[in-house]
């Protein structure tokens, strides 16, 4: 019977099932590699070298095959594909047990007396198998493999081999209220009994060393997503809501932030996973709080607002009091070279009074010097002439005598008209009646006539 060839696109791999040879060993999934085959298209050589039925360890690689169908059965598989951000944990099928596991295996086979090729042995197996974590394995062993496949296309036997793509950019977890996110915004009570839904977002990252360690602890990043930080942010967050008051909650955002980053920090640590940051995106309080709340600011800020306005009037009038110093200054230098100019003259009127004052004292005390002088000079005359005077008398004494002086005397002040010797009327009578009459007559004239003297002396 003749069949088509075997043809391998590109992109594609063959996976091989062999359909005699040897029975696979127990515990085995994948039959061991044999060599000489010609990629399964000498199956006689497949044979004599011991080939086991089962599924293969070795591959096709894409290109055409003359493959005997009635031996082998040929499937089609995509290669693997590592894309730039990423690497590939590779869990190995096959290879030797891991020393560890092996170890628990046969002491468990020991305690319950089970015998190598048992059924009962074969039943531990089974159970580690599937109960057990598989540790982080070096190259050769069966298990989570120690060393990872970075970005690239690799031609790979997925029955041998599971390879687990994962992300070692930033992976962002949100809860919102967007069609596009996977979890609602949390739900959350305060210790004043307030329902408060916050958003949150986290971001994570798994360093391509610690991936396969990743996957030993937890399987996934959806295991990890769903079963380690979802419920771990809830209750971070409840826990963090019923410690505070709803206000207090939002107003000390940063901080209730903070204490969520280094909880999930520490937390995340334990899968060997970064966390890069936590961050609070929205905290809605519910209306009622949010009015009473409101209305404080707007108080508040009324109460700022005046505050400040005082500030501007007060800073206003120490302006328009600057100013007006300012426009008044002229005034001022004015006034202040009046008062200068005022004790100046103030000064010269009190030097000047100080120099009329001296001036006359001086003046004056050179008047009083003439007068004293002339005094003294007339005095000395009149002095000089009563002693010339005394001593004429005296002379005179001496030569006529004391009564021929008195009579020259009386001569000169008859001389002078000093002394009167004639009457100025004469009235005579013959009687006592005309005596009388005569006295009367004389009284009369003699009146008016000091009248009439008093009259041109007051003109």
């Amino acid at each position: 019977e003749i069949r088509d060839a075997s043809v391998i696109p590109a992109n594609k791999v063959g996976l091989i099932t062999a359909l005699d040879g040897e029975p696979l060993a127990d515990g085995e999934y994948v039959a061991k590699s044999v060599p000489g085959h010609n990629d399964f298209q000498d199956p006689s050589a497949f044979l004599e070298k011991g080939g086991q039925r089962g599924p293969q360890f070795d591959l096709l690689k894409p290109g055409t095959y003359y493959i005997n169908p009635m031996l082998f059965k040929v499937e089609l598989d995509d290669v693997a594909i590592v894309e730039r951000g990423q690497v590939a944990v590779v869990v190995s099928n096959v290879g030797e047990e891991p020393v560890q596991i092996r170890e628990l295996i046969e002491k468990t086979a020991k305690d319950e007396s089970a015998k190598q090729g048992t059924d009962l042995y074969k039943e531990i197996e089974q159970r580690f198998d599937v109960g057990i974590e598989r540790y982080v394995v070096p190259k050769g062993y069966r298990g989570i493999q120690q060393e990872v496949a970075g970005p690239g296309i690799y031609y790979l036997n997925r029955r041998a081999y599971i390879a687990y793509i994962i992300d070692t950019t930033n992976i962002t977890i949100d809860w919102d209220d967007s069609k596009q996110t996977r979890f609602d915004p949390l739900k959350v009570i305060s210790r004043d009994g307030f329902a408060i839904g916050v958003s949150v977002k986290i971001v994570i990252r798994i360093r391509p060393d610690q991936a396969p360690y990743m996957v030993a602890k937890i399987g996934s990043i959806e295991n990890l997503i769903l079963h380690v930080i979802h419920p771990m942010i809830d209750s971070s967050f409840r826990n963090q809501a019923s410690s505070t008051s709803a206000m207090n909650f939002m107003q000390d955002r940063q901080e209730e932030q903070r204490k969520a980053e280094e909880r999930a920090r520490v937390e995340l640590e334990k899968y060997h996973v970064e966390c890069v940051s936590v961050l609070i995106c929205q905290i809605n309080l519910p209306q009622e709080l949010m009015d009473t709340q409101t209305k404080k600011i707007i108080a508040q800020q009324q109460q700022d607002m005046y505050h400040d306005q005082q500030k501007a009037e007060q800073a206003r009038i120490a302006m328009e009091k600057t100013r007006s110093e300012a426009d008044l200054q002229k005034s001022l230098v004015e006034a202040e070279l009046g008062v200068k100019i005022a004790d100046q003259n103030k000064l010269k009127a009190i030097r000047f009074a100080e120099g009329e004052a001296e001036s006359i004292r001086l003046k004056a005390e050179g008047e009083a010097k003439g007068i004293k002088a002339k005094g003294e000079a007339e005095g000395s005359r009149i002095l000089a002439i009563g002693e010339s005077t005394a001593k004429a008398y005296e002379l005179q004494n001496k030569a006529v005598g004391q009564q021929g002086v008195t009579a020259i005397e009386i001569a000169k002040q008859i001389a002078s008209g000093s002394i009167k010797v004639t009457p100025d009327f004469l009235v005579q009578g013959g009687d006592n009646f005309g005596g009388l009459l005569s006295a009367f007559l004389t009284s009369i004239i003699t009146g008016k006539q000091n009248t009439l003297i008093q009259e041109v002396k007051e003109v």
